[in-house]
Formats: C-alpha cells, sequence, structure tokens
C-alpha cells in the first residue's frame, strides 16, 4: 500500500503541485503514455489491482486479451490470460528537469545548498559542517556510509532500438516474461530492458550486450511481430540502490543513531516515488513524525529483525 500512496502523491506532484509552488510550468514534459501489465495467470493480477482499487487508483482497468487486441493492434496476445492498463497519471517524464525545478523552488524559498565531503571514519560518519540531521540518500552506495544498511549497486541496462515500420500508441509495456519496452517519443523508436536472472553487486557500467540478445529481443520479437526486424542503436548501464532485504524503501531514523535519517534501498522506483520521499524526510525533520503519508512500516526496523516487507511486481 505505501508503493501505490507514494505513487499517487508522485504523479500528482509532477502534474499539479510542483506547478503551484513554482508558480510557473516546471517543463518536465510528461507523457501520460499508460503502463500495460501482461500477465499469463490472472490471480496475481486481479489481486493487485483489487489493493490498487482499495487505495484510490480509479484508472487502472483490467483487460482481456480480445481488449487488449483492439487497443494495441500490433500486439501478440498469445498466452497473455489478462492484462492491467493504466489510462492516464502513468507514463515518463524529464527526471533532471525535475531535480532542477525542485532545487530552484527550494532556493527561492530560502533552502542554503551547501557543498562538503561526507566520509565514514572509524567511529561513525564524519561531516564536514556541524548538523543537526544527517539525511543519508546516497543511493546505491548509501552502506558506504551506514554499513549496515542492505543496500547494493545493481546493474541495469537500458536498450535503444529501432524499427522499420510504424508501431503507434506505445505504452510502457511489461510483458508476462518481464521484459518491458515503450516509445521513445517516435512510432519506430524505442526503450526497452529487464532485470537480469544473475544479479550480482556491480561496480561498472559495462552494458551487458547478451542479455538484449538472449532474452530482451527473443520476448519482443514474440509479443510484438513488427520488433522482429528491430536494430539496436545504443545502450547505457546505471546503478539500482537494490534493497537486498525485500527491494522496498527503508525510510526513518537509525535506531542506533537518533539524528541519522535514512531515505534510501528504493530498488528502481525511487524516482516516482521521490516526491513523496522528499515530503516525509521533511515531515520526520520538522515534525519527528509523519504526516501526508504513513510510512512508518518502511522503518529501518524491519532490517535488523529480518523481517521483510514483501510486495509482488517490483522488480
Amino acid at each position: 500500500m505505501e508503493n501505490i500512496k507514494l505513487s499517487m502523491y508522485g504523479a500528482w506532484w509532477i502534474k499539479e503541485g510542483l506547478r503551484a509552488l513554482t508558480g510557473e510550468d516546471p517543463g518536465l514534459n510528461f507523457r501520460e503514455c499508460g503502463y500495460l501489465t501482461l500477465a499469463q495467470g490472472e490471480h496475481e493480477l486481479r489481486a493487485a489491482h483489487s489493493t490498487q482499487r482499495a487505495a484510490g487508483v480509479d484508472w487502472i482497468h483490467l483487460l482481456e486479451p480480445r481488449e487488449i487486441k483492439r487497443k494495441f493492434p500490433w500486439i501478440d496476445t498469445d498466452e497473455v490470460a489478462l492484462g492491467a492498463w493504466g489510462s492516464r497519471n502513468e507514463g515518463y517524464f524529464d527526471a533532471w528537469a525535475l531535480l532542477r525545478a525542485t532545487k530552484e523552488a527550494a532556493i527561492r524559498l530560502g533552502v542554503e545548498y551547501v557543498r562538503g565531503t561526507v566520509e565514514r571514519g572509524s567511529g561513525g560518519l564524519e561531516l564536514p559542517v556541524d548538523a543537526g540531521i544527517v539525511v543519508v540518500a546516497a543511493g546505491a552506495h548509501s552502506a558506504n556510509l551506514v554499513p549496515d544498511l542492505p543496500v547494493r549497486p545493481r546493474k541495469r541496462c537500458i536498450f535503444a532500438v529501432e524499427c522499420d515500420r510504424d508501431v503507434p500508441d506505445v505504452p510502457l509495456t511489461v510483458d508476462a516474461s518481464g521484459v518491458y519496452f515503450r516509445s521513445d517519443n517516435h512510432p519506430r523508436r524505442f526503450l526497452c530492458g529487464v532485470s537480469p536472472t544473475s544479479d550480482p553487486d556491480a561496480s561498472d557500467f559495462d552494458v551487458d550486450y547478451d542479455l538484449f540478445y538472449s532474452t530482451v529481443w527473443p520476448a519482443l520479437a514474440r509479443r510484438v511481430p513488427a520488433f522482429e526486424t528491430l536494430k539496436l542503436c545504443s545502450a547505457w548501464a546505471g546503478f539500482y540502490e537494490y534493497n537486498t532485504l525485500d527491494q522496498n524503501g527503508i525510510l526513518g531514523f537509525h535506531p542506533d543513531h537518533k539524528n541519522l535519517l535514512l531515505a534510501t534501498g528504493f530498488s528502481g522506483h525511487g524516482l516516482q516515488h521521490s516526491p513523496g520521499v522528499g515530503r516525509a524526510v521533511a515531515e520526520l525533520v520538522d515534525l519527528n513524525r509523519f504526516e501526508t503519508l504513513d510510512l512508518s512500516r518502511l522503518a529501518f526496523d524491519r532490517i535488523p529483525q529480518n523481517a521483510p516487507l514483501l510486495e509482488r511486481g517490483i522488480v
């Protein structure tokens, strides 16, 4: 439920909240192309949809294979039992524009940004300036500062491909195989990828091209016949801040260091959740409690207790 609420808050912030704060269009270029999730079995998708509806999400619709085919005629629905289609509040946007606009708004409101170096010494964190509360939001490298965090850098590769014919109106589609793809602002250009089966900690940004040819492309060609002749144009790699316990975020004060506030481990969904997490961190700093969203189940306490907060559908 926490992830749903964070995503809902993120959608509101991107569409309305940041504009209200800045008084102008922040230029995020949010494209509401929607998400299409395909499943070979119905049970888990129906259960997830029921949970979403209970949380107030009324824009996701379950589609039978014939309805999927009618809406997206370019798709092959063989072995698809059910789909979930988000008609709004889902898509992609300019992440750097979000960072820039939020930072500029914060500066106008009086926030002072101070550059410095933070390191971990034998006695704990060593800070260049006096600080009342320290927020650790170092992403994939958070455990370098707080060793008992189960957060590790895990490599994810994105592949940019081009097709020799138009495939219009392609949402971010998650195949039952785990392979995902979406349009790249053009009916012949697409971005795609998949979480690797073998997923060790990573220290480099070398692209795993074997993953594309052995896993991604076959799944694309099976699901979209027009993709059988696509061309790989470019690729890049980055890190997930992967929480090895349960792939959910860690948010709250560290029990052994009362002025150490953690906001990390979001395992790939941190960008869409960042507005809600930022709001939650501000409330903890200012009020010492959650006010807008109750995210208490994301606390660090579950880590030493080995009590994962598991959720189906996180990849």
